[in-house]
């Protein structure tokens, strides 16, 4: 018997071949950079599109193209630095099985918390584990399904963990010790270019011994009593939205759509409040 991820992930493809958008069934070689224009959508301005060579990305989760003017020059110069030493490739993790996946996470997830531990007494930070531990498995077949097109060799954030900190100067402060002390694969600095949802942190994919993939937040802790009072629960609803449009075969409905709008939008004033919350408690620049 298919289990719940080969269900949703036939429905898609059959979804996806019946509808002609066969841009969207990836092979391995295909870049991640980009994103379709071709999954169910009637906002074009929801969703960040490049080529038609990726599954569309959840509209409050996808980056955007334009930068913030908030980061100071000295932020942006590590941030920069960083980029320059972390390869920044596309990543998969060495198996398509979610449930061998998950095997390798729980894994990984033990030296995720001790490598942090350690992380976190080298630059004064918090470690924050996520409630439950590993990400909740219909959580996890959802994200292949809407972000992935199905590929779970592609989910990233099974084992995941945040360092918390008060200010951006602590934030960037701690940022090169944790490449320096970890084998980083891909680093995304979403303080310069925020999600269209308003969250934002330092995002870091780390190889673990184990080979699996895990993720590190790094972020202000306001921002994250943020996303756990209420953030996340805007996020998770508009990601149902759009995965019920695509098990339906359908397009979102106008109400859907505004729905979602709107979801982003409470989800961008709600971080742009606890944003400007941290930012109050950062050290005037001499």
């Amino acid at each position: 018997m298919m289990n719940r991820l080969q269900k949703l992930t036939l429905l898609v493809t059959v979804f996806l071949l019946s509808s002609g958008c066969t841009a969207l069934l990836r092979t391995p070689s295909q870049s991640d950079s980009s994103i379709s224009a071709s999954t169910p959508t009637s906002n074009p301005k929801q969703l960040a599109t490049s080529d038609s060579t990726q599954p569309v990305e959840n509209p409050i989760n996808s980056q955007p193209e334009q930068t913030t003017g908030e980061i100071a020059p000295q932020y942006l110069e590590i941030s920069q630095r960083v980029q320059a030493r972390v390869p920044n490739q596309e990543l998969r993790q060495n198996n398509t099985d979610l449930n061998q996946l998950y095997e390798a996470a729980a894994v990984a997830d033990v030296e995720l918390q001790s490598i942090t531990q350690e992380l976190a007494k080298a630059t004064q930070g918090t470690v924050v584990i996520p409630p439950g531990g590993l990400k909740d498995r219909e959580r996890a077949e959802e994200k292949i399904m809407v972000d992935y097109g199905g590929d779970a060799s592609r989910i990233t954030d099974l084992a995941r963990i945040a360092l918390e900190y008060e200010t951006l100067d602590q934030i960037y402060n701690a940022l090169e010790t944790v490449v320096d002390r970890t084998e980083t694969l891909r680093f995304k600095d979403r303080f310069i270019k925020p999600t269209p949802g308003g969250y934002r942190d330092l995002l870091l994919n780390l190889k673990m011994p184990n080979g699996h993939i895990a993720e590190l937040q790094i972020t202000l802790r306001s921002l994250n009593e943020a996303r756990f009072s209420q953030g996340h629960k805007l996020y998770e609803e508009a990601r149902g939205i759009q995965a019920k449009a695509m098990m339906d075969g359908r397009e979102l409905t106008p109400e859907e759509s505004q729905r979602i709008e709107m979801l982003t939008q409470e989800s961008e004033q709600l971080y742009g409040e606890a944003f400007a919350r941290a930012m109050k408690q950062q050290p005037v620049s001499p």
